[in-house]
């Protein structure tokens, strides 16, 4: 039992990270779009 819930916890943390990482870089694309709005309303 322990090794079938194994894998499944070794690969969550996995996916996680890069749930984490799409949404960092979503935000900054948001953050770039932000800036360039703002730079070109002056």
């Amino acid at each position: 039992m322990t090794a079938k819930k194994y894998p499944y916890i070794k690969t969550f943390p996995f996916f996680y990270i890069m749930y984490r990482q799409m949404i960092a870089i979503s935000n900054a694309e948001n953050f770039h779009l932000a800036t360039f709005y703002i730079k070109s309303l002056f």
